[in-house]
């Protein structure tokens, strides 16, 4: 395991495990478009040579059944390969999420967004007469406690600070979402306080 020295632990860390779990869980996702659409595409070709009648494979010829075998092989062959990588991320992903989760819960953080067209950040709030309630906030820059580290979901969670708990009483949690799923780059900055 990487970073069991906690001098190591920086925002650009936790910003990188962010980062790499959305690109592997859109890599994920891409491939088993992917192969969806191979296996489409093998089963609109047979439907397509059975011209309405019973599929019987002496009405296809030897250079179509050669190329309709490699075609669900190679189908068959990306499925297999996309619950390889799902087995493998999952395992890997726990991993860093048990990692990130020990090192970061309870760190207070200074998050900055990094641009002025967007919004990743949303305040909870609660009372006793409405409930929760969320809103997206322009604040640029928020403090607070790491409540939780969700990767897999691409948010952060803060626990704001206890000024701001005192001035604003019903303002409960931060949440930041961190990756701009458009550019596959981070939405804001993390530096640990």
């Amino acid at each position: 395991m990487r970073r069991k020295n906690t001098q190591y632990l920086t925002g650009k860390n936790l910003l990188e495990d962010f980062k790499t779990v959305f690109v592997s869980m859109a890599t994920i996702e891409a491939a088993q478009h992917e192969a969806e659409r191979s296996e489409s595409a093998v089963m609109a070709y047979l439907s397509k040579v059975n011209s309405g009648f019973y599929l019987n494979p002496n009405a296809i010829s030897e250079n179509s059944q050669m190329n309709a075998a490699r075609a669900s092989l190679d189908a068959h062959i990306k499925k297999v390969q996309v619950q390889q990588m799902t087995s493998m991320n999952a395992q890997q992903l726990q991993s860093l999420i048990d990692q990130d989760r020990s090192s970061y819960i309870g760190r207070k953080v200074r998050v900055s967004v990094t641009s002025l067209e967007i919004m990743p950040i949303v305040s909870v709030w609660f009372d006793i007469n409405n409930g929760y309630r969320d809103n997206q906030t322009r604040k640029r820059t928020v403090v607070g406690t790491v409540e939780e580290v969700l990767l897999d979901k691409n948010v952060l969670v803060l626990k704001p600070t206890s000024g701001m708990r005192f001035l604003y009483t019903n303002l409960q949690n931060y949440i930041v979402y961190i990756i701009d799923p458009e550019t596959l780059t981070p939405m804001v900055d993390i530096t640990l306080i």
